[in-house]
């Protein structure tokens, strides 16, 4: 899952970066505490996750909970070597805390923090494997495996065991593979002004050698392939955000980003190649900020406060921001019945705050980028996290009451049936063109994702975010058809059945930021 920008970036003043600043008393939203309200219940955690669908295709990957330990290969060519400093600063970038980076989060503190510290991440820094080539000469000789990094990645990893390294430690889960790989290369990026000539496979991805065979030590599957340079970003500091990024995908992630409208993939009708269905504005997507509450849900981080039917109406609930706990509401169609786990189709309702991990990104871009929602506000997001039977690339049949042992139910041939999400922020790879994964809604009910290029975004762009203001303080089917394939009704061909509105939102008298929705019935 390759990223689209990784090595132009912005002078990034640091001024307060370190510390966690409070917001309330700087926006003149005011919470207006009007009681009484709803109670929703809160789901119990779902027992699926996408470490299990990761796991069905046969990827691996890391377990989103629990001690992970992971093995970082710093890997140097005959024209290309590592200084002290770099593999220092490589050991801070995986495992130190924001003071030692002088810039924002490590990989691990960024992710213990994001899980609501359940997932503890430890990464250890190996020696260095050194090429006898030059990083251009080795990387432009014929694929053994497919792709020349597959090849040096299975090269490191033998190298580190001959030298008498246990990749069993990494193994976490017992499956004979190593589940969390960094090969991180001397070289710089093929799309910086140092890496002009190198090789185009010199650049920041995540990639699977779903045919190795496991022995009697783990080996090598899920791997991310990145330049040491990615950590410079921060100017003054070390940048993890490369890093915390591919780390999504050992998570079994996807990207968010819509790769037709990055190839220009002009097989694709222009409604859907333009479109960049989360706006740049999530890990997932820019490399920025948190991961968003659906995202969580579907690590198992999170559980929501779910809108049935069977309630009465109206509701009037109060929602938290999405930094305590992870709150958040999920309303599936009226039609439907929630099956219990992330896998269905749902409006997500996640109170934003511009601090703890969002804070350096709502305050600083990236150069050519733009920052974060500097504001807070309420994002409503189209999430269509289906599962289908997948045989090569042909979609077979719905699984609408997903399980673990239907998810994992892999044999490991090339051609199994399997399950996967069958939308996709890339059109060519959805089940239908239309179909998004996940959607961040405009709070205006015009659509402006879908005309403009990466990166071209005004910063911030505050108008998607919802508020307790006139004009951005409701959604409905009508109003918001534009944003759905079927017009009024979900992907699923159901009527979505409710009205939001925002009746208040923003920061009470001790400071927390929260919000009343009116929740009722068409």
């Amino acid at each position: 899952m390759e990223k689209k920008f990784l090595s132009f970036f912005a002078l990034l003043p640091l001024l307060g970066l370190l510390s966690s600043c409070s917001f309330y008393g700087l926006f003149p939203d005011r919470f207006v505490d009007s009681p009484p309200y709803d109670t929703l219940e809160k789901a119990a955690p779902s027992e699926v996750s996408s470490y299990n669908l990761a796991k069905n295709q046969g990827r691996g990957g890391l377990l989103p909970k629990g001690d992970q330990r992971t093995l970082v290969l710093p890997v140097a060519f005959s024209d290309y070597t590592f200084s002290d400093q770099e593999l220092r600063n490589l050991e801070i970038a995986f495992n130190g805390e924001p003071e030692e980076t002088g810039y924002w989060e490590s990989v691990s503190s960024f992710y213990e923090k994001s899980s609501f510290g359940q997932l503890h991440l430890h990464s250890d820094i190996a020696p260095v494997y050194t090429v006898e080539d030059t990083a251009n000469g080795y990387m432009s000789k014929s694929a053994h495996s497919g792709r020349r990094s597959l090849d040096l990645m299975k090269e490191a990893v033998a190298h580190f065991a001959e030298e008498g390294g246990d990749t069993d430690l990494y193994d976490n889960d017992g499956d004979g593979y190593i589940d969390g790989l960094y090969v991180i290369y001397a070289a710089p990026s093929y799309m910086s002004e140092a890496g002009k000539g190198l090789n185009s496979e010199f650049w920041a991805f995540t990639y699977w050698d779903t045919f190795a065979e496991t022995g009697d030590q783990a080996v090598g599957n899920a791997y991310v392939f990145a330049s040491v340079k990615f950590m410079e970003a921060g100017i003054k500091g070390i940048d993890a955000h490369t890093y915390i990024h591919e780390t999504g995908h050992l998570l079994g992630l996807e990207d968010y980003y819509n790769y037709d409208l990055l190839n220009n993939n002009l097989s694709v009708n222009a409604k859907y190649r333009h479109y960049c269905p989360t706006g740049g504005f999530d890990m997932m997507d820019y490399n920025i900020t948190d991961h968003n509450v659906a995202t969580k849900w579907l690590l198992g981080w999170n559980s929501p406060y779910v809108v049935t039917s069977d309630l009465s109406f109206p509701l009037r609930v109060e929602l938290n921001s999405s930094l305590l706990g992870g709150d958040f509401i999920a309303i599936p169609s009226i039609e439907e019945d929630y099956n219990g786990t992330p896998f269905g189709e749902y409006l997500i309702l996640e109170l934003y705050e511009p601090d703890g991990l969002n804070y350096l990104d709502a305050n600083y871009s990236y150069l050519g980028y733009p920052s974060a929602y500097k504001t807070p506000g309420l994002k409503i997001f189209h999430a269509d996290f289906r599962l289908y039977q997948r045989s090569g690339n042909l979609y077979g049949k719905e699984l609408t009451d997903p399980t673990v042992e239907d998810v994992t139910r892999y044999d490991g041939q090339p051609h199994s049936v399997r399950y996967v999400i069958g939308a996709s922020n890339t059109p060519s790879s959805s089940l239908k063109a239309g179909y998004r994964q996940l959607h961040l809604l405009e709070s205006s009910g015009e659509l402006t994702f879908d005309k403009l290029n990466n990166g071209a975004y005004p910063t911030g762009n505050e108008g998607t975010l919802f508020k307790a203001k006139e004009g951005r303080d409701y959604f409905d089917m009508d109003k918001f058809s534009p944003f759905f394939e079927n017009g009024t009704k979900f992907n699923n061909g159901k009527e979505f059945g409710y009205i939001l509105t925002v009746e208040s939102l923003g920061y009470d008298e001790e400071g927390s930021l929260k919000a009343i929705i009116e929740i009722d019935k068409e």
